[in-house]
């Protein structure tokens, strides 16, 4: 065996400290970033408060705030005991109790930094809407490993089913290898529409007897419809809106980026004149590096959403002005394209984040809405086709309920091209049950 030596040329990504501290920010919402703002003002002594814009920073209480509280367990309300009120504001979070979990698996650290990662992303009820490949980008490693970690790790902690990505894995993850148990998995992974699908239909398509099909419904019925809603106790959620759109007189919308928090903050000049040594002189080099890498990387954020809401101001102006119903189909990719910028800076931005708008707080993902084709070429939002299917079932006749299928006739001859299975999709997300079971 012979050793020797060989060059290599290879590419590899490198992230700056300035940059990721510039993607940290712009992730950060309005109350997170005050917080990470205070906290650089204690740590590091290059940094200070400039008076003239202080006095933004003190008004409590201010019009944008919004305190979000979560319903107790059950429907709780005043006529709740004490005692029970006591334990409920004693308990833990979801999130809480699936980190104590995972702190003691006996895992890689860095599998159990991408759980924790996860297990951040996860809405209240226990659901992951975060896309795998998005959590990859920001862990800087492969979907491959977030998928393994996800399904290896996340989901096989307590509560069952924690880390499903929407109601048939969670179902999938729920049931066990029984007779009937196995035939429920093969329907809802062969059969698309078996959550919404008719009894004689399904049967039909199945080649299962409708008695079986009613006993693999009355299966499914006793399942739960998520991980943990409504078992675990939520923290308040303070939200303070980002982007503030409001209408001039003209009948334009006009966009505002308030930042006092980054406005407020100005280099410390009066350590430059000390001569440091050794130690203290490479650190405070480093703080004072640091101090002008957070002033660029706030001012950058501000930047950054303003191009956004810009955007969404010209754009959506219609839905801004007069609701739901005039929201326009918008990807995030468009986006992107439209104002120069990637499209996991634009999922960035638009993660954990709200603008006031003349119609209220608003998530900035009340933005983005896929379309859906019309007979005059257009596109129209998917939002807007559900809350027009949401009007037909409103005023429908309770003994004589509307059926998917007049649904999508109906909707086709307003010019909108929608199949009868995506009708019932759509039905299905706002909570609606099948025509037989609402005259039921």
């Amino acid at each position: 065996m012979a050793l020797s030596l060989s060059y290599q040329q290879k590419q590899k990504l490198y992230l700056g400290q300035s940059f990721q501290q510039s993607l940290k920010l712009l992730s950060m919402d309005h109350i997170l970033l005050e917080t990470f703002v205070s906290e650089s003002l204690l740590e590091n002594p290059c940094l200070e408060r400039d008076e003239e814009y202080r006095e933004h920073l003190e008004i409590p209480g201010s019009s944008e705030e919004k305190t979000l509280f979560s319903d107790d367990i059950g429907g709780a309300s005043s006529r709740i005991s004490h005692d029970l009120e006591s334990q409920l504001s004693a308990q833990e979070s979801l999130n809480a109790v699936l980190k104590k979990q995972v702190n003691c698996m006996q895992v890689s650290q860095v599998e159990r930094d991408i759980a924790i990662v996860i297990i951040d992303a996860l809405e209240s009820n226990g659901y992951l809407h975060e896309a795998i490949d998005f959590l990859a980008h920001q862990l800087a490693c492969t979907a491959k490993h977030v998928e393994s970690v996800l399904v290896d790790i996340v989901q096989q902690l307590e509560p069952v089913g924690v880390g499903s990505r929407d109601l048939k894995e969670y179902l999938l993850l729920q049931l066990d290898d029984t007779p009937i148990d196995r035939m429920v998995k093969a329907c809802l992974q062969h059969h698309v529409t078996f959550l919404t699908e008719e009894d004689h239909t399904l049967a039909k398509e199945s080649g299962y007897s409708l008695t079986q099909i009613q006993q693999l419904r009355s299966r499914i019925r006793r399942l739960q419809p998520s991980p943990a809603g409504g078992l675990y106790a939520e923290d308040d959620v303070y939200v303070k809106a980002d982007i503030y759109f409001s209408v001039l007189k003209n009948g334009e919308v006009e966009v505002d980026v308030p930042d006092p928090v980054g406005k407020s903050l100005i280099l410390n000049h009066r350590w430059q004149q000390h001569v440091w040594k050794g130690d203290e002189k490479e650190f405070m080099n480093h703080a004072w590096n640091n101090a002008r890498s957070l002033i660029h990387a706030l001012s950058q954020r501000r930047q950054t959403m303003f191009k956004l809401g810009s955007f969404l101001a010209h754009y959506q102006k219609d839905f801004i002005l007069n609701g739901v119903m005039a929201l326009k189909p918008l990807t995030m990719a468009y986006v992107a394209q439209e104002v120069g910028l990637h499209e996991s800076t634009i999922s960035r931005v638009v993660s954990q984040k709200y603008a006031q708008t003349p119609l209220g707080l608003i998530h900035l993902k009340c933005f983005f809405s896929s379309g859906l084709g019309t007979l005059g070429g257009e596109n129209i939002s998917i939002h807007c086709v559900k809350q027009r299917i949401k009007a037909l079932i409103s005023v429908e006749n309770n003994a004589k309920p509307i059926s998917d299928q007049k649904i999508t006739l109906q909707l086709k001859s307003e010019g909108i091209e929608i199949a009868r299975r995506t009708v019932a999709k759509y039905r299905e997300s706002l909570g609606i049950p099948t025509s037989t079971k609402r005259r039921q």
